[in-house]
């Protein structure tokens, strides 16, 4: 007489588990809506915003500036020193016979991964904050303590060391000089335009990513470094590292002034 009592109560759990998983899993998203949204209400969240909006702002103007230099030395050298400096780096490349075409098409290519690897690196940063933010976060910074300043300071300055170091990976991750090589010897005749058409759809690109001098304007004229690709990465390496430790301590005191305001606010309600 039990065994059918039984085997009804077994059918019974077993229909309702879709009820019961699905029960869970819609309490599961409402508790992590909830954690989400107070995480963005939160204190440490602005202490969040403000050190990944210092790193966006170093690398966008840094990276940025150095491109410019190297793209509009580039565009306004003469043809023949333009030629020149080309051909010298296609051979350090390894690249030893480049037809007219690949020559004329070969800025266009520079400036396409110039751009993108920049946008590569600008975009990892928020990932790469996120990924070590709870690993270096300490809570008893929002808390008034007489050591608070040199946990800020400790704070901050080993989120910078990460942060510099992986940003030098980014930008050695992108492999620079190996994808222009590539789509150098990837360019093909059958896909080029004529030169004229080349040249004008280079800078009309060009254009849309930097500000170019007023013709009237005053530029200084240069001989790109023979190697001048590696000479741009090393630049960019360097001006990162040293924006990076010359700005700071400004990133210090604001951050250090964020966090007094808000606790400020918080004791005042």
């Amino acid at each position: 007489m039990l065994l059918p009592f039984i085997l009804s109560l077994f059918m019974l759990s077993i229909h309702a588990l879709p009820i019961q998983v699905s029960f869970y899993k819609e309490q599961t998203q409402l508790y992590d809506l909830a954690k989400e949204d107070e995480w963005f209400m939160s204190q440490e969240y602005d202490v969040f915003s403000s050190v990944t909006d210092f790193y966006e702002n170093v690398v966008d103007t840094t990276l940025c500036s150095d491109s410019e230099d190297l793209l509009l030395n580039l565009i306004h050298l003469t043809k023949e020193s333009k030629n020149t400096a080309l051909r010298s780096q296609a051979q350090l490349l390894g690249l030893d016979a480049l037809t007219d075409k690949q020559l004329v098409q070969m800025p266009i290519i520079i400036g396409k991964h110039v751009q993108q690897m920049n946008a590569k690196v600008y975009q990892s940063i928020e990932n790469i904050v996120t990924l070590y933010w709870h690993t270096i976060w300490d809570p008893k910074l929002l808390t008034h303590d007489a050591q608070q300043e040199d946990l800020i300071l400790s704070f901050l300055s080993s989120f910078n060391g990460i942060v510099a170091k992986k940003l030098i990976e980014e930008i050695d991750d992108y492999e620079l000089l190996e994808i222009i090589k590539s789509d150098i010897i990837n360019t093909s005749a059958e896909q080029l335009l004529d030169e004229s058409t080349i040249v004008a759809s280079a800078y009309s690109w060009l254009t849309q990513w930097f500000k170019f001098p007023s013709s009237n304007s005053a530029f200084r004229k240069s001989d790109l470094e023979v190697d001048f690709l590696r000479h741009y990465l090393s630049e960019i390496r360097t001006n990162l590292l040293m924006e990076l430790h010359i700005q700071f301590m400004d990133f210090f005191s604001k951050i250090e002034t964020d966090i007094f305001d808000q606790l400020s606010s918080y004791y005042d309600r």
